[in-house]
């Protein structure tokens, strides 16, 4: 075991020959090096060193037995097991060093003084003992020893003694040095009785068995100073640790600190662990609002009301009880009881100082928004935005957040987008699961605003940053929103994936209105599988759950998707339902959909008057995707006879309108923020060819496209390489075997428009005649990819506007 523990050859063969037979149990107290050991043999053997049981083979440094012995485990205990049978033991007689073995490994590590450090490191309690055992001893790892170290100890200072026994406390190297003595904890480190690990001092392991068996920690007045030191230039829970074992008062001022910091890092676990020791001690009523904090941060819903609940009862300072309302406020919230929550946030902002107050109004904000009071939850915010201008960024990014959200449901998305952005560049680094909340409702508000690719990296993110921080709840919304990103695109088993993936994270905390979202989200995926039955019986399934958690604007959305499964007089009347309830609470967006529907549902049958209304909606809207959702092209043609906002939609239909314009009629431009450059101008056919035609191998793309080739194939690979690279990876993906393309969603694509111009020239009425002529002249640029071999599908284009041109 070379640069190691120490190269014992014998006891390694001993391991290795008792492994055949079955597990093998290294047991013996403290300073035995059995986690070295352990550790050592797993690196070499390239096999898990774990500190929990577990069913594979490897090393496992336990505190108590495991469950169950198992083949091909090595396992370290301090004490001999129960139960023997089947296991081979090897206990102190065997992992004791001989004298040879000592000096052997202070050879290899050095001479001089290292040699005397190494001794005392490893030839103290182990050589005792071997020679204890060499003289016939039957229980040396007892009263030799015992006798040993009290010898040995009783050789130290006074000085050095006291050091050594507060050392037990495992204090930071930093605070160690800043409380005790410099001259005695230098002469312990030299020596090899403290040793230095993981940042932290701490006695030679036998000396800290010892003395933690046969004396008393030191009085609390000989410690509090390195405690002291430990929590204002150390570790804070080092320094709780500390006061915890005392049982002292001061734990609950150390753990404020440290349950402030842990919950804002996303470890609340450890406020909870720590909070039921201190409980013994004594529980301040401040202390309340951060274990309350915690529990909710857990999941652990009940648990964190009622201590918000009693901390408000025992409140009489008028500020802390502000903080104990907006805490009561988060946690009914979360579970779903809104009208409580905004009660809490009201009163929380009467009784507030003005920093309080603007928060106590940010999250009024949200609470108004989960009742569908849109526009008065955009006014609470707006004006805490103003306020808090130069103050808290943390205040800050939360208000422009929730404005983000009101703007979002209202359907002003540009401005969600904008809010959303803001409020990330305030969010810290350090609180990433505020950042993640943030990018989860930025991704969607991307997607909605036409923004597919810049959608799926805002997600991507959220999901980093929410699984990084620990917060189910977070990454189960970042996976609700993915699976609507990839049901738009088409990718429906990755959009499955991902809603089950959510109903994992939300279903156990009873999140009413998340899994409302995740079954809405499932009925539009297996809707556009063909598959109604379930796709109505998960429509059902969200309305339960959203009736419990939702606004009348998430209902609204669902009785939409119901409609497309429902015959003409049910769905007009389910859309009717839908444009009322979101009228009345302000998303303008539902309800512009609702509408776009019913026109949808009884074209030809609407009027000029009709369209130029849902055209100044759409434009005030910048709803890009209802613009380009094939269904609505027949309103949008008819838009270009409506009036002025019609023919802005009109223009923006015909001619190009978002962030990704393709043009491939008379010739070839495709454009984001700028145009694309292909490697050479055939790149691009194979990206066209799989949107004319749907997947293929790549065989099948080589002979249609490059049949001239000796090796077709393989130009199609290179060639889906350079789109890949000028595009993104989502533009062509591969799998069974096949390539497969479509346009991401927002994308603006001539000869795609071209065609739902002309399969909805039927559904017009009769007085848009003119504007579907002048639709089919303004798109039909020439012909189809210029020099690509794409003539039968120009042929069906030029077919259809011949057909529409005599009609």
């Amino acid at each position: 075991m070379a640069g190691g523990y120490v190269y014992r050859k014998a006891l390694l063969e001993r391991i290795a020959r008792a492994l055949e037979e079955g597990p093998v149990v290294l047991w013996g107290p403290p300073g035995f090096g059995k986690t070295l050991l352990l550790k050592e043999l797993a690196r070499s053997q390239d096999r898990p060193y774990r500190s929990e049981p577990g069913p594979e083979p490897g090393f496992y440094d336990l505190t108590r037995p495991p469950p169950a012995w198992r083949e091909g485990q090595v396992v370290a205990l301090r004490r001999r097991p129960a139960g023997t049978e089947g296991l081979t033991l090897l206990g102190p007689e065997v992992l004791a060093f001989g004298v040879e073995e000592a000096r052997e490994m202070a050879r290899h590590l050095g001479v001089g003084r290292g040699w005397r450090k190494t001794w005392e490191r490893l030839g103290g309690w182990p050589l005792l003992l071997r020679r204890a055992y060499e003289n016939g001893a039957t229980r040396p790892h007892e009263e030799p020893l015992r006798s040993w170290l009290e010898a040995f100890l009783a050789r130290l200072t006074p000085e050095q003694r006291r050091v050594l026994e507060l050392l037990r406390l495992g204090p930071s190297e930093a605070a160690a040095r800043r409380a005790l003595d410099a001259e005695v904890l230098a002469t312990l480190l030299d020596r090899g009785l403290v040793l230095p690990r993981g940042g932290r001092l701490r006695p030679l392991a036998a000396l800290a068995s010892y003395l933690d068996e046969t004396a008393a920690l030191p009085p609390f007045a000989a410690a509090e100073r390195l405690l002291r030191a430990e929590a204002e230039h150390g570790e804070l829970e080092v320094a709780l640790q500390g006061y915890l074992r005392y049982g002292v008062p001061q734990a609950s001022d150390v753990f404020v600190l440290a349950a402030a910091r842990w919950n804002r890092e996303g470890k609340a676990e450890k406020t909870v662990h720590y909070w039921e020791r201190l409980q013994a001690i004594e529980a301040r009523p401040e202390v309340c609002l951060y274990v309350a904090e915690a529990e909710y941060l857990g999941g652990n819903l009940q648990r964190s009301l009622g201590l918000y609940e009693h901390a408000v009862t025992v409140r009489a300072d008028r500020e802390k009880r502000a903080e104990a309302l907006m805490g009561l406020g988060t946690v009914r919230v979360r579970m779903g009881r809104y009208e409580e929550a905004v009660e809490a946030f009201r009163e929380a902002a009467r009784i507030a100082t003005p920093e309080q107050r603007r928060r106590a109004e940010a999250s009024l904000g949200g609470a108004l928004i989960r009742i569908g009071r849109y526009r008065e939850a955009a006014e609470v915010l707006e004006r805490v935005r103003a306020g808090a201008a130069g103050e808290d960024a943390a205040l800050r990014a939360r208000a422009q957040h929730n404005l983000g959200i009101a703007y979002h449901h209202m359907g002003r998305i540009p401005e969600a987008v904008r809010a959303y952005g803001a409020s990330l560049q305030l969010r810290s680094e350090d609180a990433p699961l505020a950042r993640a909340n943030t990018l989860l409702s930025l991704g969607e508000a991307l997607r909605l605003a036409g923004r597919w690719e810049d959608a799926a990296r805002t997600l991507a993110e959220a999901r980093r940053v929410a699984e990084a921080s620990g917060e189910y709840r977070s990454l189960g919304y970042s996976y609700v929103n993915t699976g609507d990103l990839y049901v738009d695109a088409g990718w429906l088993e990755e959009a499955e994936a991902a809603y089950l993936r959510a109903h994992e994270l939300l279903a156990p905390s009873e999140d009413h209105y998340g899994t409302g979202l995740v079954e809405l989200g499932l009925g539009r995926m297996y809707a556009r599988a063909e598959r109604p039955h379930e796709a109505e019986w998960r429509y059902r399934r969200a309305l339960e759950q959203l009736r419990e958690a939702g606004s009348p604007a998430e209902l609204a959305a669902v009785w939409i998707n119901q409609a497309e499964l429902r015959a003409v007089p049910e769905a007009l009347e389910l859309l009717d339902r839908a444009e009322a309830a979101a009228e009345e609470v302000g998303a303008r967006r539902v309800a512009l959909r609702a509408r776009l529907e019913r026109m949808a549902r009884v074209a030809p049958d609407f009027t000029a008057e009709q369209v130029e209304a849902v055209a100044v909606e759409l434009v005030e809207l910048e709803a890009l995707p209802l613009l380009l959702a094939g269904r609505f092209v027949p309103v949008w043609t008819a838009a270009g006879a409506a009036g002025e906002a019609g023919a802005l939609v009109f223009e923006r239909l015909t001619r190009g309108w978002g962030t990704v314009r393709v043009h491939s009629l008379g010739a070839v431009r495709f454009l984001r923020e700028r145009p694309v450059e292909f490697f050479t101008r055939k790149e691009p056919w194979v990206l066209f060819a799989l949107w004319l035609r749907g997947p293929a191998t790549p065989e099948a793309l080589g002979e249609r496209l490059f049949p001239e080739l000796k090796d077709p194939r393989k130009r199609v690979q290179i060639a889906v390489h350079h789109v890949r690279e000028a595009l993104g990876e989502a533009w062509i993906r591969f799998g069974e075997g096949v390539y497969s393309a479509r346009p991401l969603p927002g994308t603006w694509w001539d000869a795609a428009v071209l065609r739902r111009v002309r399969e909805g020239r039927a559904r017009l009425p009769e007085w848009a005649t003119a504007a579907s002529e002048e639709a089919l002249r303004v798109l039909d640029g020439g012909p189809l990819l210029p020099g690509a071999p794409f003539d039968d599908a120009r042929a069906e284009l030029v077919r259809a506007q011949s057909k529409a041109s005599a009609i």
